[in-house]
Protein backbone atom coordinates (compact mmCIF):
# COMPACT_ATOMS: atom_id res chain seq x y z
CA UNK A 1 0.00 0.00 0.00
CA UNK A 2 1.26 3.64 -0.57
CA UNK A 3 0.83 6.30 1.63
CA UNK A 4 2.05 10.51 0.45
CA UNK A 5 4.87 10.40 3.29
CA UNK A 6 6.76 7.38 3.10
CA UNK A 7 5.71 5.58 -0.41
CA UNK A 8 4.88 2.19 1.97
CA UNK A 9 2.97 1.21 4.66
CA UNK A 10 5.53 -1.17 7.11
CA UNK A 11 4.61 -4.47 8.34
CA UNK A 12 2.84 -3.28 11.96
CA UNK A 13 1.00 -0.88 9.62
CA UNK A 14 -0.51 -3.50 7.38
CA UNK A 15 -1.18 -5.95 10.11
CA UNK A 16 -3.07 -3.28 11.79
CA UNK A 17 -5.27 -2.81 8.64
CA UNK A 18 -5.30 -6.83 8.44
CA UNK A 19 -7.11 -7.02 12.20
CA UNK A 20 -9.38 -4.04 12.31
CA UNK A 21 -10.19 -5.33 8.82
CA UNK A 22 -11.12 -8.89 10.33
CA UNK A 23 -13.05 -7.34 13.18
CA UNK A 24 -14.98 -5.28 10.80
CA UNK A 25 -15.46 -8.30 8.12
CA UNK A 26 -16.36 -10.58 10.87
CA UNK A 27 -19.66 -8.24 12.28
CA UNK A 28 -21.03 -8.80 8.43
CA UNK A 29 -21.23 -12.12 7.98
CA UNK A 30 -23.81 -14.68 9.51
CA UNK A 31 -22.88 -16.12 13.11
CA UNK A 32 -21.55 -19.43 13.51
CA UNK A 33 -23.84 -22.16 15.00
CA UNK A 34 -21.42 -23.10 18.01
CA UNK A 35 -21.60 -20.40 20.58
CA UNK A 36 -18.75 -18.45 22.02
CA UNK A 37 -18.11 -18.35 25.42
CA UNK A 38 -16.45 -14.78 26.78
CA UNK A 39 -16.07 -16.89 30.22
CA UNK A 40 -13.39 -19.24 28.65
CA UNK A 41 -10.08 -18.91 30.70
CA UNK A 42 -7.04 -17.90 29.52
CA UNK A 43 -4.75 -20.76 27.56
CA UNK A 44 -0.77 -20.65 28.42
CA UNK A 45 1.81 -22.97 28.97
CA UNK A 46 0.21 -26.66 30.03
CA UNK A 47 -3.15 -25.58 29.56
CA UNK A 48 -5.22 -28.15 30.26
CA UNK A 49 -8.08 -26.72 27.62
CA UNK A 50 -6.61 -29.50 25.17
CA UNK A 51 -9.85 -28.74 22.69
CA UNK A 52 -8.89 -24.68 22.64
CA UNK A 53 -5.11 -25.27 21.94
CA UNK A 54 -5.99 -28.08 19.05
CA UNK A 55 -8.25 -25.14 17.64
CA UNK A 56 -5.71 -22.58 17.93
CA UNK A 57 -3.03 -24.69 16.85
CA UNK A 58 -5.20 -25.25 13.74
CA UNK A 59 -5.85 -22.00 13.13
CA UNK A 60 -2.03 -21.02 13.02
CA UNK A 61 -1.01 -23.55 10.83
CA UNK A 62 -4.18 -22.96 8.39
CA UNK A 63 -3.62 -18.79 8.33
CA UNK A 64 -0.35 -18.53 9.52
CA UNK A 65 1.32 -21.46 8.39
CA UNK A 66 3.07 -22.63 11.59
CA UNK A 67 3.07 -25.70 10.82
CA UNK A 68 2.49 -27.26 14.46
CA UNK A 69 0.88 -31.05 15.20
CA UNK A 70 -1.82 -29.98 16.45
CA UNK A 71 -1.84 -32.49 19.35
CA UNK A 72 -4.15 -30.42 21.94
CA UNK A 73 -0.50 -29.37 23.99
CA UNK A 74 0.62 -26.29 24.67
CA UNK A 75 3.88 -26.79 24.88
CA UNK A 76 6.73 -24.40 23.75
CA UNK A 77 6.01 -24.64 20.01
CA UNK A 78 2.54 -23.76 20.51
CA UNK A 79 3.66 -20.91 23.10
CA UNK A 80 6.35 -19.64 20.56
CA UNK A 81 3.13 -19.85 17.66
CA UNK A 82 1.16 -17.60 19.87
CA UNK A 83 3.84 -15.35 20.48
CA UNK A 84 4.58 -14.94 16.64
CA UNK A 85 0.54 -14.43 15.98
CA UNK A 86 0.43 -11.88 18.71
CA UNK A 87 3.24 -10.28 17.43
CA UNK A 88 2.00 -10.13 13.76
CA UNK A 89 -1.79 -8.93 15.06
CA UNK A 90 0.25 -6.01 17.35
CA UNK A 91 -1.34 -7.99 20.76
CA UNK A 92 1.06 -8.09 23.92
CA UNK A 93 3.20 -11.57 22.67
CA UNK A 94 2.98 -13.02 25.83
CA UNK A 95 2.38 -16.59 24.56
CA UNK A 96 -1.12 -16.68 25.95
CA UNK A 97 -4.25 -17.48 24.56
CA UNK A 98 -6.62 -14.80 26.67
CA UNK A 99 -9.29 -12.60 25.15
CA UNK A 100 -7.79 -10.37 22.51
CA UNK A 101 -6.12 -13.32 20.84
CA UNK A 102 -8.61 -15.90 20.98
CA UNK A 103 -10.82 -13.24 19.73
CA UNK A 104 -8.33 -12.22 16.60
CA UNK A 105 -7.78 -16.53 15.95
CA UNK A 106 -11.97 -16.88 15.21
CA UNK A 107 -11.98 -13.19 13.32
CA UNK A 108 -8.79 -14.11 10.98
CA UNK A 109 -10.42 -17.97 10.77
CA UNK A 110 -13.62 -16.53 9.80
CA UNK A 111 -12.70 -14.40 7.54
CA UNK A 112 -10.43 -16.75 5.72
CA UNK A 113 -12.79 -19.72 6.14
CA UNK A 114 -16.33 -18.49 6.61
CA UNK A 115 -18.26 -19.81 9.60
CA UNK A 116 -19.89 -22.80 7.88
CA UNK A 117 -17.24 -25.20 8.38
CA UNK A 118 -16.32 -27.38 10.93
CA UNK A 119 -13.91 -25.34 12.62
CA UNK A 120 -16.52 -22.53 13.21
CA UNK A 121 -19.26 -25.13 14.69
CA UNK A 122 -16.87 -26.39 17.26
CA UNK A 123 -13.79 -23.83 18.03
CA UNK A 124 -15.77 -20.25 19.33
CA UNK A 125 -16.56 -22.04 22.11
CA UNK A 126 -13.51 -23.34 23.52
CA UNK A 127 -11.08 -20.09 22.80
CA UNK A 128 -11.19 -17.11 25.18
CA UNK A 129 -13.19 -14.79 23.31
CA UNK A 130 -14.58 -10.81 24.06
CA UNK A 131 -18.18 -11.99 21.94
CA UNK A 132 -20.75 -14.47 22.17
CA UNK A 133 -22.15 -15.43 18.63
Amino acid sequence: MKTPNTGTVGRRGAAAFVAALAVALSTLFAAPAAQADPSQPNIGLWSANHDGVRCAQWAYNSVAGQGLDPDGQHGPLTEQATRNWQRFFGLSADGVIGKDTGQSIIDMVFLKFGTNNTWALYCPYYLPSHRSY
